[in-house]
């Protein structure tokens, strides 16, 4: 059997490379524009640089060290993303530094399941881009495919976001809406990320991002101890001090404003649909109205995703694409798609008038990461 050793393992890491490259003067300069060494980080500016393909995960691994700051990586297609990350890994002093922020499977105005173990991913990223830790901070690596995928807008996650620490004092009952409100699924046990359970005074919870579940024991309402256990054989890992709960989906209907959803599915004409859709969709709409799941929340999951991948980046991210133009071009062919599916629903009666899409435009892509 022939194994490869990966870059750093060969002794060609980037600590022994990089002075080639800060040696050369186009290099330093395009460190400087972007206010490499700034205490803030790049600064608003542009650059553009060109290299070879072979040398591209190399010098961006050089160019997040330099600038000292998150950095938001954009390439044309699904496959580039994931060679890319998988590159920019092996280059990495510290490879959990490194992201990938996948697409869904799903496509707009279907009644498909979405793929949970994806939305679930990206949700990850988006914690750790949110929260970038000044001294490693993360690098994101995205197709434009998937940063035109609508998510969870920022406000809401936040707000949604929760940390659990001993000596707490919790309102159990609200501690568990605010878990369901984030997604979360109700079970006898946890076995997966996402899934809650309680037992008298114990709760547990797989938290999204999470190793490993999480037991929260209570006496009465205040939090009496938290350990981290092995949902395989129930035996504790670690007694820990705190848990932090992220949502465990990307489309949350229970977080969206009431006011808001109205407003929008007010503006849903049901007119030019067959009987049977039309039924459906009405009786669908009066169900999220009332704050109740629908099976297909998929088909609408352009009222609730209403946030980008950039609008999480920081302010002193460095925001970039590698091969601008063809990134722009894949952007606006799935435009173009999208466009062509939804008018072929309506003509055919299967989809409203005026339901929107959860995917973006390029250029407001363009603008969220100028």
């Amino acid at each position: 059997m022939t194994t490869t050793a990966a870059p750093h393992e060969r002794g060609l890491n980037l600590n022994s490379l990089a002075p080639i490259l800060r040696s050369s003067p186009e290099y330093g300069a395009l460190v400087d524009a972007l206010g490499g060494g700034a205490k803030d980080g790049p600064r608003a500016a542009r650059g553009r640089a060109q290299t070879s393909s072979e040398s591209v995960p190399f010098f961006i691994s050089a160019l997040a060290a330099d600038l000292g700051a998150p950095a938001l990586i954009v390439v044309p297609k699904p496959e580039e993303a994931r060679r890319l990350y998988e590159a920019l890994r092996a280059w990495a002093a510290d490879p959990s530094r490194v992201h990938h922020f996948p697409e869904t499977e799903t496509l707009p105005f279907e009644r498909l399941a979405t793929d949970a173990r994806a939305a679930q991913t990206r949700v990850r990223v988006l914690k750790a881009l949110s929260q970038a830790d000044e001294s490693a901070p993360p690098v994101v690596v995205a197709s434009a495919l998937s940063i035109a995928q609508r998510t969870l807008d920022r406000d809401s996650f936040e707000f949604a976001r929760q940390t659990v620490r001993v000596g707490d004092v919790l309102d159990v009952e609200d501690t568990l809406e605010g878990c369901r409100r984030m997604g979360y699924a109700f079970g006898s046990a946890v076995y997966a990320p996402g899934s809650v359970s309680r037992r008298g005074g114990i709760i547990d919870i797989f938290p999204v991002g999470a190793e490993y579940p999480a037991r929260i024991e209570l006496w009465g309402n205040e939090v009496d101890s938290l350990r981290t256990f092995d949902p395989a054989t129930q035996r504790s890992v670690e007694m820990i001090d705190s848990i932090e709960i992220i949502p465990a989906n990307e489309t949350l209907p229970a977080m969206t404003d009431r006011d808001d959803l109205d407003s929008q599915l007010a503006r849903i004409d049901v007119s030019n649909c067959e009987p049977e859709h039309r039924e459906r969709v009405r009786e669908e709409i009066s169900l999220l109205l009332d704050g109740h799941d629908v099976e297909d929340l998929n088909m609408y999951a352009g009222f609730f995703n209403r946030g980008t991948l950039a609008d999480y980046a920081p302010p002193n991210a460095l925001a970039a694409a590698l091969r601008p133009d063809e990134s722009e071009e894949a952007a606006r062919e799935n435009e173009e798609r999208v466009r062509a599916l939804r008018d072929a629903k309506e003509r055919r009666g299967e989809l409203p008038r005026g339901f929107p899409s959860f995917h973006a435009g390029w250029d407001e892509i363009a603008a969220r990461m100028s």
